[in-house]
């Protein structure tokens, strides 16, 4: 019955990327007239081969790539896992005065079609095995008398889908061989979309208020709502979704970059931020995604040209409903130094309670207002020790007086966990920074009038270590005899902890200036005392003691 059982359509070599396909064909006319009728896009179509990426993830970025080329008297069109050969509209108009073949093959689901059709009319359109079992008309029965179906199948026989669809194909006069399609470019461009007539239009002729409907139509399209999002990206340069092939940097610089920028510009014109953040109101999750999406992409823009008008529209969606907009326009604005991103800030504290970059803006912009939320957010006890860093040289960028003293109510010289002594040392290197007038007084007030005991390092040795290296770097010889009280002139027998103490204590006095003659001689003895604590340790770790192991 079936002349080659073997019968395939060639196809093109596409890569580890294959899908599938879609071929279109069509009798008597040429590859441009073909691609004309398809809704190619002429003025871009160029010679490309299946392994040019760069030029593939190009055209993609406009529409569904196109591939055309000529094999004897039919001209085809080879959409990778595409489908637009087989609508009917399309059909109509490519087959006009002339005969179409189309075939779809999606091996990723197993889905194959067959189309045929004479002068804009279409003879059949159905999965190729149900042929065999229906009653069809008598041009699709001769159809099949010619690909060698002239009996009922049996159960003998065995055919697949597309081994059917390559036969009906055969019979209707296609004939593609490998030769035609075989390594060399074939022509190439993107189908036109309303998402490529939208850029089109745009860069021809400007925004006005039709933009903005236009543009939410995209939007609310699942077929163009990705394509355009990553248009605006590529052509910014942001990241996004992980891709297979990078764009071509210098098409993406000198061409899309440039593109792009007028587009987003010619938006901005027509006030584009408004119907968005109303549609953001209104409209169904999957196109609140995309306009959050480009809301995005419109706050990178702005940060990244700063245009007429960016800073209102980034205070406009400073007080965005979604927390994520709102938070990296503030966040923006406040970049830009502009005061009114403070109370945006302030208020996107609560639903981001460990974002570092709020604290680290807030500090930029010194704005005294900032202060009090700032203070009752300092934590001795957190966990979130780099949020608390970034509170403390926030709050020392706003200064003033008052704030140093309310610094030194946190001083506590006796922490209770490693956060808390992490906090004091911070919070000593934050006040001498600052160094208000009566610092040394309350510093002295904390020293403790003896070195220990310290048998173990402890936050509450670590306190005493910090406040005394932070008294060196004062610089005030008032500190001197206070701390040349705490030398202990006999160094043997120290715990480690006890020891360094010791050597903190020198080093400050000599910052100091001291020049009394026991510094140099406890000095030595501190360095001996060094040795002894090196050895000790080296053999602790060569041969640890029982309890060491347990």
């Amino acid at each position: 019955m079936l002349a080659n059982t073997a019968a395939r359509i060639a196809t093109p070599n596409v890569g580890e990327n294959y899908r599938g396909y879609c071929m279109t064909f069509v009798e008597g006319l040429d590859k441009r007239e073909l691609l004309q009728r398809f809704g190619g896009e002429l003025s871009q179509a160029r010679f490309v081969s299946f392994d040019d990426q760069n030029a593939i993830e190009q055209f993609g970025l406009f529409g569904t790539v196109l591939w055309v080329g000529q094999c004897g008297e039919w001209a085809f069109v080879y959409e990778d896992y595409g489908y637009v050969g087989q609508i009917p509209e399309v059909l109509h108009t490519i087959s006009a005065g002339t005969r179409a073949v189309s075939v779809l093959n999606h091996e990723v689901n197993g889905h194959t079609w067959f189309c045929y059709a004479e002068d804009g009319t279409p003879i059949v359109s159905a999965e190729p095995g149900t042929l065999l079992y229906t009653n069809p008309s008598p041009q699709v029965q001769e159809l099949l008398r010619r690909a060698g179906f002239s009996d009922a199948p049996t159960e003998n026989d065995d055919y697949d889908s597309l081994q059917i669809m390559s036969a009906l194909a055969e019979a209707a006069g296609v004939r593609l061989t490998k030769e035609a399609i075989a390594d060399s470019p074939l022509l190439s461009t993107f189908l036109k979309n309303p998402f490529s007539d939208f850029v089109e239009d745009v860069l021809s002729l400007g925004a006005d208020e039709q933009t903005a409907n236009r543009l939410l139509d995209l939007l609310n399209s699942w077929e163009h709502r990705e394509r355009i999002l990553n248009f605006f990206n590529d052509g910014l340069q942001r990241e996004r979704f992980p891709r297979s092939h990078d764009l071509d940097q210098r098409w993406q610089k000198e061409y899309l970059g440039p593109m792009v920028v007028k587009i987003l510009t010619a938006l901005q014109s027509v006030q584009i931020t408004l119907p968005l953040l109303s549609a953001l109101e209104t409209a169904n999750e999957e196109m609140r995604f995309a306009v959050r999406e480009l809301l995005k992409i419109l706050i990178d823009f702005d940060q990244m040209y700063d245009q007429q008008g960016a800073r209102e529209r980034l205070l406009m969606l400073s007080g965005a409903s979604e927390p994520e907009l709102a938070l990296q326009a503030a966040l923006t604005l406040g970049a830009r130094g502009d005061q009114r991103a403070v109370e945006p800030l302030l208020s996107l504290i609560p639903v981001y309670p460990n974002e570092r970059k709020i604290i680290q803006v807030l500090g930029r912009l010194q704005e005294s207002s900032a202060k009090e939320p700032l203070l009752r957010l300092l934590n001795p006890q957190s966990k979130e020790i780099d949020y608390q860093r970034d509170l403390l040289k926030a709050l020392e960028h706003i200064g003033g007086g008052a704030i140093a003293d309310r610094l030194l109510l946190f001083l506590d010289p006796e922490p209770t966990s490693s956060r808390a002594g992490n906090f004091q040392g911070d919070l000593l290197k934050t006040l001498l920074r600052l160094h208000p007038p009566h610092l040394l007084d309350a510093l002295l007030a904390l020293l403790h009038p003896y070195p220990g005991p310290y048998p173990d390092f402890t936050p509450k040795s670590g306190f005493q270590m910090s406040l005394i290296a932070t008294l060196g770097h004062l610089g005030n010889r008032q500190a001197i005899d206070p701390l040349a009280q705490l030398l202990v002139l006999d160094v043997q027998g120290l715990s480690l902890p006890e020891h360094y103490l010791q050597v903190r204590l020198v080093e400050a006095l000599k910052q100091l200036g001291d020049t009394r003659s026991e510094l140099e001689e406890i000095a030595a003895a501190l360095q001996r005392e060094d040795s002894k604590f090196m050895r000790r340790s080296f053999s602790t770790l060569v041969h640890p003691s029982p309890e060491n192991l347990l």
